[in-house]
């Protein structure tokens, strides 16, 4: 079968950022958030600067607060489009293997709906553990009883 796969497809590291800055930047953000509470996407301004300090020695990066909020704007994009994707009929998630699966039929649905979502073609989200650690504190989870 034949992917459908738009050009426009979103990837997360082209530029400054890289997997590794992610994973620097959740783990501070994890971190310096114990005991204190802010709406994800709306970082203290004191706590970005603690982070910008923190990664930009290691990778010699001269970053703002700005590009460190916008990562963050960026980082929970990408939780909520997993978890969407995650929740489609038809796919799963081997963390194993840190592929998601689904039938061509499903990956072609898929693309039509969500062009974004080629990013994880036969790929999971490689910080998803740390994503969740710090954007899933406040999710829901619903169990039904036995």
């Amino acid at each position: 079968m034949n992917f459908i796969i738009p050009p426009q497809a979103v990837f997360f590291y082209k530029g400054k950022w890289t997997t590794e800055m992610d994973a620097m930047l959740l783990s501070t953000l994890i971190t310096l958030r114990r005991g204190r509470e802010w709406e994800d996407g709306n970082v203290p301004e004191d706590v970005l600067r603690n982070v910008r300090d923190v990664i930009m020695h290691p990778f010699g990066m001269d970053l703002t607060t700005d590009d460190i909020a916008g990562r963050v704007k960026l980082l929970k994009a990408r939780y909520i489009s997993f978890k969407k994707l995650v929740k489609t009929n038809g796919v799963q998630w081997n963390p194993q293997h840190r592929i998601v699966v689904a039938s061509d039929s499903t990956w072609n649905f898929i693309f039509k709906r969500d062009a974004s979502a080629t990013t994880y073609f036969y790929r999971d989200e490689p910080d998803f553990s740390l994503l969740a650690s710090f954007f899933g504190q406040f999710d829901v989870k619903v169990e039904f009883p036995q």
